[in-house]
């Protein structure tokens, strides 16, 4: 079992306790710090071997999203890839541009 907890300004703000820990925390950390409005840079990543911490630098209303429990570094390197990912923009072609 894993936690998710995410604080705003220090405060809690939600807490859940899931299995997938690894999908789940990065769609928490998306919800919460979306990268729509937050930039890469405005962002940092750290981990230990029992968790590992999103969080947003600065702003009035900064969050930080923590996972808690035993993380392998596999794990590790899939989450700091998916948070990565999110900021990566996506072109798609629709049917009428051909």
């Amino acid at each position: 079992m894993f936690e998710i907890v995410a604080f705003e300004n220090q405060t809690l703000y939600d807490l859940k306790v899931v299995e997938d820990a690894v999908a789940e925390y990065i769609a928490t950390c998306a919800n919460y710090i979306n990268p729509k409005y937050v930039l890469e840079e405005e962002v940092s990543i750290t981990h230990g071997r029992m968790f590992i911490s999103y969080s947003q630098r600065g702003g009035d209303k900064a969050m930080n999203v923590l996972l808690l429990g035993p993380l392998t570094p596999e794990m590790i390197s899939t989450i700091k890839e998916g948070l990565k990912n999110l900021y990566v923009r996506k072109c798609i072609k629709s049917a009428d541009n051909y």
